[in-house]
């Protein structure tokens, strides 16, 4: 019979208890086996988000058309803030909010909503005679939620009190929600919120009307 020789058997040893440590979850083993508090995983695991994040910025920074900025300069910019921690501790909607007032935050936040005229014609393109997505509310062009948030003059000046309260969120353009999402700052989070459901109120297209104007 042939023995193996101590190297291979440690080799073939290592082998499998690597690969028992790599199936393992964290999610089997106790915070306290850890030797690590409940706060140090969570801020382990916000560290590895972020790397993550910040290696695929360019999936999650919008190009504006109508930008003079070079997009690598706002990559370099948007990279800077990435804090998956402040998302976490800070959220843009508190869980007690109703359903409608979190999805008309959550739409100004994403755009990939029909009251917004660039997703509806670079997207939807439901109205192919458009060379330009054309605001609905003031006529201005081009439509955008930057454009709703920050410059549409079809709103009262209860609009205007509030923009002046975000304007650190105006100078990131359409990519104002990436500066929202990693700010620790709970009250640009609720001047936000606040905004949008003022310009919600007063807004005479929404999402409703244009989805029953284009099944027509």
């Amino acid at each position: 019979m042939m023995v193996k020789r101590q190297s291979e058997c440690n080799s073939t040893g290592s082998s499998t208890i690597s690969k028992s440590v790599h199936s393992m979850s964290l999610i089997d083993i106790p915070v306290s086996a850890l030797h690590y508090s409940t706060d140090e995983v969570f801020n382990y695991r916000c560290h590895l988000w972020d790397m993550h994040i910040k290696r695929d910025i360019n999936h999650i920074v919008k190009k504006d058309p109508y930008s003079l900025e070079p997009y690598t300069e706002l990559t370099d910019r948007a990279r800077e803030i990435v804090s998956t921690l402040n998302y976490s501790k800070f959220p843009i909607i508190s869980r007690n909010c109703s359903r409608f007032f979190s999805t008309n935050t959550w739409d100004f936040v994403h755009g990939h909503c029909l009251r917004f005229q660039d997703f509806s014609f670079s997207v939807l393109k439901y109205n192919k005679s458009m060379h330009i997505p054309i605001c609905l509310e003031c006529g201005s062009l081009p439509d955008s939620t930057a454009h709703k948030l920050f410059e549409c003059i079809a709103y009262d000046e209860r609009v205007t009190e509030l923009r002046l309260q975000l304007k650190e969120l105006q100078l990131w353009g359409i990519n104002f929600h990436l500066k929202l999402i990693f700010s620790d700052d709970k009250e640009l989070k609720y001047n936000f919120n606040s905004l949008v459901q003022q310009i919600c109120s007063q807004s005479a297209f929404d999402d409703q009307f244009l989805c029953i104007d284009l099944a027509d």
